[in-house]
């Protein structure tokens, strides 16, 4: 059975060409690498919040990681997310992203700064989120 890791993060999020500020989200996620020669395939689910704004909601990823070194891999990302305002269901929107970055394992944490370009999927619009997610392997 593959390890599951447990992972927090932050996101600035950014409407392009324009960069018009659509939020700080926080986010905690369960990840599970499948190792498949020579890339690992890491699904994973999470639930994130911009307080400022009061929007939430639920992302899905799945990662392609290809190891450099010991300590250094690179990252493919393609990602999911639904968000919405408060408890508002009739409001959500849902994006698809794409993405890259890199994996820097310090000791048992795992630190990945990536950046992600979304399309919203039920109106106009692109955006830009650099992130920066910190891993540890629950068990």
């Amino acid at each position: 059975m593959s390890p599951v890791w447990g992972n927090v993060g932050v996101a600035e999020t950014f409407a392009v060409p324009d960069p018009v500020h659509y939020g700080v989200y926080g986010y905690v996620a369960a990840t599970v690498p499948i190792e498949a020669r020579p890339i690992y395939v890491i699904p994973g689910v999470g639930l994130e919040l911009c307080p400022e704004f009061e929007r939430g909601g639920v992302l899905v990823s799945t990662t392609a990681e290809r190891t450099l070194s010991p300590r250094l891999a690179a990252d493919a990302i393609v990602s999911l997310v639904h968000d919405q305002p408060g408890l508002s269901w009739s409001e959500s929107t849902f994006a698809l992203g794409v993405g890259g970055g890199v994996s820097i394992t310090l000791g048992s944490v795992v630190v990945s700064p990536s950046l992600t370009l979304f399309r919203t999927l039920d109106g106009p619009g692109w955006s830009l989120a650099p992130t920066l997610n910190l891993a540890h392997q629950l068990w």
